[in-house]
């Protein structure tokens, strides 16, 4: 097994904000796009025939700084559905792992680990926010990408 470098993995992601400040040494960092709150139960079956999307309702960020183009989430404690700018496209011999920046785990926010077997024209992550709640900028880099070649 081989771990990508950043350049290699800049190669295969798509829609990044700043491909430079993005790179690391074998890592790529993944920003924030969109939040969603969860609100609604859904339904999860075997199958798959009776599956149903729990309701959701998508939060607007809130313009701070006048002139400035990118607003903030103000999340409370909670569930969020976080929606990545990037599109990753992995050849079918390699295995992507999304991670949480320390930024946001210091912050006491936090989401799984996620395993990408495929390519993803999106990427959507459970975000869990502490009782002290966070502040997310549009656009702010909350997760890396490693990537690794399978032999």
């Amino acid at each position: 097994m081989k771990t990508l470098t950043a350049e290699e993995i800049a190669a295969l992601v798509e829609k990044s904000v700043d491909k430079e400040k993005q790179r690391h040494e074998f890592s790529y960092d993944l920003t924030a796009k969109s939040v969603t709150e969860l609100e609604g139960t859904g339904k999860v079956d075997f199958s798959g025939k009776e599956f149903e999307w729990g309701q959701r309702t998508i939060l607007s960020p809130k313009r701070v700084t006048p002139g400035d183009p990118f607003g903030w989430w103000k999340l409370a404690s909670g569930e969020y559905i976080i929606r990545l700018n990037e599109a990753i496209n992995l050849p079918p011999n390699c295995v992507g792992i999304i991670l949480p920046l320390d930024r946001i785990t210091q912050n006491g926010a936090h989401h799984a680990p996620i395993i990408i077997e495929k390519s993803a024209p999106f990427v959507e992550i459970l975000l869990q926010v502490g009782h002290v709640g966070i502040e997310i900028k549009e656009n702010a880099r909350i997760s890396y990408l490693t990537v690794y070649q399978l032999d």
